[in-house]
């Protein structure tokens, strides 16, 4: 369920990274396009016991398109972030560190033994002249 989301959400970044007036893919030039960090976030949720939801991002994210407009099935996207960059808003932190224990611990993020997490695309398709899947 998290792969399915991150790989939505990756995908939604596409039209972030392009030019706001090239809003069809076909119009858009082939080249390396990367998100610009100061303005990303990934956000998911996790139901908790089914009352509500945990909300959390990470916010060192880095995705790079390298993007054919002659043929979009040769396109790249390859995706970098950061396990430390975990942020719950969490209350009384200073009870507990939950973002600390999401990134660094062994039944969650394990950021010691796993220092990012790396989403590298397999497979682009074309949909529409506006929509993409990865």
């Amino acid at each position: 369920m998290l792969k399915r989301f991150f790989l939505i959400t990756l995908f939604s970044f596409l039209p972030l990274i392009t030019k706001a007036e090239m809003t069809e893919l076909s119009k858009m030039p082939s080249g390396i396009y990367q998100i610009d960090p100061a303005h990303t976030s990934l956000t998911w949720r996790v139901n908790h016991l089914g009352l509500s939801n945990y909300t959390a991002r990470f916010t060192n994210i880095s995705a790079t398109i390298n993007f054919d407009n002659n043929n979009i099935t040769k396109s790249t996207l390859v995706a970098v972030i950061d396990p430390t960059s975990v942020k719950t808003d969490y209350p009384n932190k200073e009870e507990k560190d939950f973002d600390q224990e999401l990134a660094m611990g062994k039944d969650w993020f394990n950021a010691k033994n796993f220092p990012e997490i790396k989403f590298e695309s397999t497979k682009i398709e074309k949909i529409n002249n506006n929509t993409g899947k990865i």
